[in-house]
């Protein structure tokens, strides 16, 4: 698990765990979950109070990415253009993890996303 704050610098630092812990997996499956990591950070600091944390569970048919920030307000898929510099986030999430969501909690919500592991 890895501790992040409101520092948009954190999210390399993020990545670089990623990266860290899935260094012996295939690159396509590191690759993908680096990217989700970055967009599901990167929304954590830009629509939250505080940081939060990055966290990553292994099992031997699946990887879980999970974030945790202390914001009640859930995520929102927003309508963009081919010229929006926002609003990519969740769309590319969907696209590359096998499947994703939101779990609420008293201190917040995490945003999960898994990853099937071959």
């Amino acid at each position: 698990m890895i501790h992040f704050t409101k520092d948009p610098g954190c999210v390399a630092a993020c990545r670089g765990f990623v990266e860290n812990e899935l260094g012996q997996r295939s690159p396509e499956l590191r690759d993908r979950a680096v990217l989700v990591a970055s967009e599901l950070v990167t929304n954590a600091i830009l629509h939250t109070a505080n940081g939060g944390t990055l966290d990553l569970i292994i099992s031997p048919t699946q990887l879980r990415l999970e974030v945790s920030d202390g914001s009640h307000t859930a995520p929102v898929e927003r309508a963009h253009g081919p010229s929006d510099v926002c609003g990519r986030g969740l769309p590319i999430v969907s696209h590359l993890s096998d499947d994703w969501g939101v779990r609420r909690s008293p201190s917040g919500k995490t945003i999960w996303a898994t990853f099937g592991i071959f």
